[in-house]
């Protein structure tokens, strides 16, 4: 494209310049993978990553503000234009259902503060494909959600295969969190 103008969502600024775009996954690909896309077949990745049929998979967007957002879910990120901010949900949420992908607890606890109580909802289940739950069940979002697990989704076929492992162990020299000392090593 030679010129034009674009209305970014994001920011509501009028952007002019196309190199200061990015076609932004409104669902990121990462939060894709870890909210049961890591189980699809290598067709249904592609469909996902290349979705055209539907206005809310692709957008085009500030190019620094989808980099601030990176993977980031309602919970972690939100645009900074906040009169956009419940059709971005409006939008996360369609995108999630229509791709049968779950949503964390924070995550769902975010989108209720947007959308309200009364707002349909993805699954919820823990990121890499938990126990799906309803979500009106969840009352409120626990003080940090810590699924490790995750985290080597991509280095295991299947997430069950993460879970299978021992239980997780203090780590004993910092002290700090939780990890699956199993793991040590695991390309």
């Amino acid at each position: 494209m030679v010129s034009g103008s674009w209305s970014e969502p994001y920011s509501r600024k009028t952007i002019t310049d196309a190199s200061l775009l990015d076609i932004d996954h409104l669902v990121p690909l990462k939060e894709a993978h870890e909210s049961g896309g890591f189980d699809w077949d290598a067709d249904r990745r592609k469909d996902y990553a290349n979705d055209l049929s539907d206005p809310n998979t692709l957008i085009a967007v500030d190019r620094g503000l989808n980099r601030q957002k990176g993977a980031g879910d309602p919970a972690e990120w939100l645009p900074p234009n906040q009169a956009y901010q419940v059709e971005y949900a409006k939008s996360w949420v369609a995108v999630k259902v229509k791709w049968g992908l779950t949503a964390d607890a924070r995550e769902i606890a975010a989108l209720r503060k947007i959308l309200g109580p009364a707002a349909e909802l993805p699954m919820l289940a823990e990121e890499c494909a938990g126990t799906m739950v309803n979500p009106e069940s969840v009352s409120s979002v626990p003080a940090q959600v810590d699924c490790q697990a995750k985290r080597y989704c991509t280095q295991m076929k299947t997430c069950a295969e993460a879970r299978a492992l021992p239980d997780p162990v203090q780590h004993s020299e910092s002290g700090q969190g939780w990890g699956w000392s199993a793991l040590q090593g695991v390309v």
